[in-house]
C-alpha cells in the first residue's frame, strides 16, 4: 500500500506491506482485518538526535518501524 506519512510537518511518501484477512462472521458481526508495516529513516522527518550508547554504538536506530492493526466491522 502506498501513501504519505506526515511527522513534524514533513510529508514523505511511504510504502507499507502486510496482510489482509477477508471478512468473516464473528460474534461481533462481519469483521475483516488489515495488518500493515512500514520502515523509514527518521532523519527524513528531521529527527536527527543521536548519542553514543554506554556500551558503544548508537543509542537509537535511524530506522523506525511503524505497524498498524485495523479491524473493520460491517455495519448493518
Amino acid at each position: 500500500m502506498e501513501g504519505e506519512l506526515t511527522i513534524r510537518g514533513i510529508t514523505r511518501p511511504i510504502e507499507a506491506t502486510g496482510t489482509w484477512v477477508a471478512p468473516r462472521e464473528t460474534p461481533g458481526g462481519v469483521r475483516g482485518a488489515l495488518e500493515l508495516e512500514a520502515t523509514f529513516d527518521r532523519r527524513q522527518f528531521g529527527m536527527n538526535w543521536q548519542m553514543e550508547a554506554p556500551g558503544g554504538g548508537i543509542a537509537l536506530d535511524w530506522d523506525v518501524t511503524l505497524t498498524a492493526h485495523l479491524e473493520l466491522v460491517q455495519e448493518d
